[in-house]
């Protein structure tokens, strides 16, 4: 009997250190990480202005996210930033107005890898005014084209 009691002493005394040595162990998981979060554009927005050499920060230009409702406004210094980025795919439109004159500039979001988690800076952007035709389109003109295709046909 006395070599049974020696095991059952042993297997106590194992049974316990193991026991001792787990409760020392930390067991919990780690945290789950939070999802990522929609990411941001950032730049300046310039101008060039006829007769000057160097480049005009657009004060109070608007840039916009076509078709969401994401919208900001730049510094008097032309900087921004458009936070709340999560898509892929869309326009950024960055348009200033002054003095009666419209310049602006349009993005594809693909084209500069926005999205969730990425926070891009663009460095400056030069607007430019939009282009404008001027013109008359006389019906009479279209009139005179038609005749002189029904000629060619015969």
């Amino acid at each position: 009997m006395g070599s049974y009691e020696a095991r059952m002493k042993r297997f106590l005394l194992g049974a316990t250190s193991l026991l001792v040595l787990s409760s020392c162990l930390d067991t919990a998981l780690p945290p789950v990480p939070p999802p990522p979060s929609p990411g941001s554009i950032q730049g300046t927005v310039v101008f060039a202005v006829p007769g000057r050499a160097e480049l005009q920060p657009a004060a109070k230009a608007t840039i916009s996210l076509l078709g969401t409702g994401l919208q900001t406004t730049s510094d008097d210094e032309g900087r921004f930033v458009l936070g709340g980025v999560s898509q892929t795919n869309g326009l950024l439109v960055l348009r200033l107005e002054n003095a009666g004159v419209i310049r602006q500039r349009m993005l594809r979001l693909e084209d500069l890898g926005a999205g969730f988690a990425r926070d891009i800076s663009l460095g400056q952007v030069v607007l430019s005014r939009n282009a404008l035709i001027r013109g008359r389109i006389a019906l009479s003109d279209q009139a005179a084209h038609r005749r002189r295709r029904e000629r060619a046909r015969r």
